[in-house]
């Protein structure tokens, strides 16, 4: 499994920040980058994805996700991934628990240097709560 982006603590911290700021690049996601009315909760974490590329290559790389809502994530990722590329990821829940998750790219913007965030669509919604803690489910409700 490769690797997708070889940053450091620090630097990963660096450009999570700069993102969450609002300070990242000004290149557009290659479509509309989010469903505006499901909310994103914040879930930094590494993640096994297997991407299947056109003509049927499935090539496997380890990313860091950025964010997680009921109807996909967010993560970055070494590479561009064209929209409706098919993926399959593997979520830890909670309590530790891999869950294989099925879905498409929906967008792909390049951030710094080759890293690209890239927009993932569940096939089907997860429920949130087995993923992110409750509790800072309704802290994030009530701000």
């Amino acid at each position: 499994m490769n690797s997708s982006l070889k940053l450091t603590e620090k630097q990963w911290g660096t450009l999570i920040s700069s993102l969450e700021a609002g300070k990242g690049p000004t290149v557009p996601a290659t479509r509309d980058r989010r469903d505006l009315d499901i909310k994103r909760y914040p879930h930094v974490t590494k993640v096994a994805l297997r991407v299947i590329h056109p003509g049927g290559q499935k090539t496997s790389h380890l990313v860091r996700s950025r964010n997680l809502s009921s109807g996909g994530m967010g993560f970055l990722h070494l590479s561009f991934l064209y929209p409706d590329t098919p993926c399959h990821i593997a979520l830890q829940t909670r309590h530790g628990e891999s869950v294989a998750m099925s879905g498409k790219v929906s967008w792909c913007r390049l951030v710094s240097g080759k890293s690209h965030e890239i927009g993932f669509r569940f096939d089907q919604m997860i429920q949130i709560d087995e993923f992110i803690d409750p509790e800072v489910i309704k802290a994030s409700s009530a701000a």
